[in-house]
């Protein structure tokens, strides 16, 4: 039974006090090609793991709740923002053709203007998903704030993997209304005026991978020696690719299950600089 049941809100307000914990733990590897031969290197590599009880309240500096503030313990999981692997990388290139590069080193001012002056860059960046939340159960009826109450959780036959099984999902369709992250006929409502028994998150059960890539064409034109010309050509996520948000948590739901929310689409943009 939840304590003081009779007041139908329960609020903690906590401005600057340490009432939570966060433990971050990460390994780093970095690879860098310093520039050389018209070609430049930086990448790195991030496995890491953050694990918090406050998570829910201040997410991200707003604000939040916690099921129960008498077991903040139990509210101990994986944060939100945990991403196991982490991968970032960008490159340049400026390729070897026209005058004084390798290729056609000796061409003509017209020629040069043609075939020089090209370099290319890319941004790449490729992140793991983030732990699957808990779903939230009927809130207590109440005059403002109720409490954040989950839904219970219960493994049926089969195991874990008979709820969250990805032979069962399919990312390339996943906005469609039958295709479920998970089974969600193992949530239920919690009891009323007691609390649910879902994890705060689920670490094993992760959201789809973001994949991003970046890249810029320039074209520089040297005029009388005083002069550069730049066009630039900038691609941003340029496979075109597309990013799913999380599955609807709330139980009272008709798309309980569903990802419903999918964004990201390729986007350019033309520059042109005069350097001097």
């Amino acid at each position: 039974m939840l304590p003081f049941q009779q007041l139908s809100s329960r609020s903690l307000s906590v401005f600057g006090n340490p009432v939570g914990n966060s433990t971050y733990h990460s390994l780093n590897l970095i690879v860098t090609k310093r520039m050389a031969k018209g070609y430049y290197l930086y990448g790195a590599y991030t496995f890491s793991k953050n694990i918090a009880d406050v998570t829910n309240v201040a997410n991200g500096g707003g604000g939040g709740g916690i099921q129960d503030t008498y077991n903040r313990r139990a509210t101990k999981a994986v944060t939100a923002q945990d991403r196991t692997h982490v991968i970032k990388a960008v490159m340049t290139w400026d390729l070897p053709v026209g005058r004084n590069r390798s290729l056609l080193a000796g061409a003509g001012p017209v020629l040069n203007a043609v075939v020089g002056g090209w370099s290319i860059s890319a941004l790449l960046n490729y992140s793991s998903g983030t732990p699957l939340g808990h779903p939230n159960s009927r809130v207590t009826p109440n005059f403002w704030n109720g409490p954040l109450i989950y839904a219970n959780f219960t493994t049926p036959p089969g195991g874990f993997k008979r709820v969250f099984n990805p032979d069962t999902f399919n990312p390339w369709n996943a906005v469609d209304p039958g295709n479920r992250f998970f089974d969600p006929s193992a949530f239920s409502d919690a009891a009323p005026q007691s609390l649910g028994n879902s994890p705060n998150r689920f670490p094993q059960v992760r959201m789809l991978w973001t994949w991003n890539e970046d890249a810029t064409l320039v074209k520089s034109f040297t005029i009388q020696e005083r002069f550069r010309l730049l066009f630039r050509l900038e691609m941003f996520n340029i496979f075109n690719r597309h990013y799913f948000g999380s599955p609807n948590m709330n139980t009272n739901n008709p798309y309980f299950g569903n990802i419903i929310i999918a964004s990201g689409r390729r986007a350019g943009q033309l520059g042109a600089r005069l350097e001097w």
